[in-house]
């Protein structure tokens, strides 16, 4: 993954628990439509970061993100989900956080901003 930049503000907006799922937006309202970004992360098993959090860089994190994140877990949790292709480092202000997850889909969408987009948990 390329380091990716987003501009404007996002917010956790919901996480599945029994999913592991994850869910960051960004809502705008465009020509008096909605306009999301969303975030999803799937297979998540540590987040450390705020709920809200403006113009942010995404990027997969390196040996020393690993190593800070060593010092979080217990070793049964390393050995079963911690690997640099997992950390997803996230910077806003000049900060760093984190999201360790199997896998990162980015979506763009028209849902009322309180709305999931977390499939499981969608109203039909």
């Amino acid at each position: 993954m390329e380091n990716t930049f987003f501009k404007g503000r996002f917010k956790i907006l919901d996480f599945s628990i029994a999913h592991k799922i994850l869910l960051i937006r960004k809502e705008e309202v465009v020509n008096h439509k909605f306009k999301n970004t969303d975030l999803l992360f799937a297979g998540t098993f540590f987040i450390e970061l705020p709920t809200i959090l403006d113009d942010i860089s995404i990027f997969l994190g390196n040996e020393e993100d690993y190593e800070y994140l060593r010092g979080k877990m217990t070793e049964e949790l390393i050995l079963e989900n911690l690997n640099t292709s997992s950390i997803f480092c996230i910077k806003s202000c000049g900060l760093k956080y984190y999201v360790v997850a199997d896998t990162l889909e980015i979506n763009e969408n028209d849902y009322d901003p309180s709305e999931t987009s977390i499939g499981l948990k969608r109203k039909p």
